[in-house]
């Protein structure tokens, strides 16, 4: 637990001077949209009939506040555990520490969420991470053209990067899949920051990846690589994507992005993930 406390604490302090207000709401939430059902969601029906869920992600939680209250400007942290469901695993929970800052007005609003999570974390563990930097819009422009069913089905395979199942469906469903082809084949291949002029991308994407890695400090113990082909199609992302590996123990710790709340309104937020090195004394 001393380690929990230590990061809560480090990380309270960074986003206190940036002005962040803590977001605070009970772990059972009334469900709006029928649509949350899906996927990992614990859900159940009271005794007045009333159907519920226990909360599963916490940017979901801040952007139905958010619409629930016509609020189109806010800058929250948060901290707590969500809960899912899986076949495998069963009803299980994961304490998370976040931020997340709205409306998204341009790259230095990642560079702020990035750089509060990689100091916390850094300053806590001491720990040499990866940090790998994408944008969502290069996989969407690969896929503009496919059907919307179809996309989310082959958005999946893209996340995990099995090229061999993305050809196969590809064939079985007559769609052009190069352009992901390449996109997961140059993830492997070209991960370094100077190797993006090599890569097919749009301008704009390419500009602005260029204008955050040079807004970013340099850190001695963090590795930084490009990976266009992270769809996290989970969270909806619409731009700039990031993920932090711990390179100590080889396990995912924080990610985050930029996401579409409605029309032409953007968020960006970033979540830190603790398990198994958090808890220990």
């Amino acid at each position: 637990m001393i380690n929990v406390a230590k990061l809560l604490n480090i990380f309270q302090k960074n986003v206190d001077k940036l002005g962040y207000d803590f977001f605070l709401q009970p772990d059972i939430e009334k469900i709006e949209d029928l649509e949350e059902l899906k996927g990992d969601v614990v859900f159940f029906v009271d005794k007045s009939g009333n159907l519920s869920k226990l909360r599963n992600d916490y940017t979901k939680s801040v952007i139905n506040h958010l619409k629930r209250n016509n609020i189109s400007r806010a800058k929250f942290w948060y901290s707590g555990f969500v809960y899912r469901y899986s076949v495998s695993n069963g009803l299980f929970s994961q304490y998370q520490l976040g931020l997340e800052k709205i409306p998204f007005g341009n790259v230095k609003d990642g560079v702020e969420i990035i750089r509060t999570i990689l100091e916390s974390y850094i300053e806590t563990f001491s720990s040499k991470l990866l940090l790998e930097i994408g944008d969502s819009r290069v996989i969407e422009e690969a896929v503009k053209d496919f059907p919307e069913q179809k996309r989310k089905e082959v958005l999946k395979i893209v996340d995990t990067k099995n090229t061999a199942e993305l050809e196969v469906f590809g064939e079985l469903n007559d769609l052009e899949v190069e352009k992901l082809l390449q996109i997961i084949y140059s993830s492997f291949e070209k991960r370094k920051i100077g190797e993006i002029n090599q890569l097919n991308i749009p301008y704009e994407v390419k500009r602005d990846v260029e204008e955050l890695l040079s807004l970013l400090p340099e850190y001695t113990n963090v590795e930084i690589e490009i990976d266009f082909s992270i769809a996290r199609t989970v969270e909806e992302y619409h731009g700039l994507t990031f993920t932090i590996y711990d390179l100590s123990t080889s396990k995912l710790v924080a990610a985050g992005g930029k996401y579409r709340l409605y029309d032409d309104l953007y968020g960006i937020g970033g979540t830190i993930f603790l398990e198994d090195k958090a808890w220990l004394i």
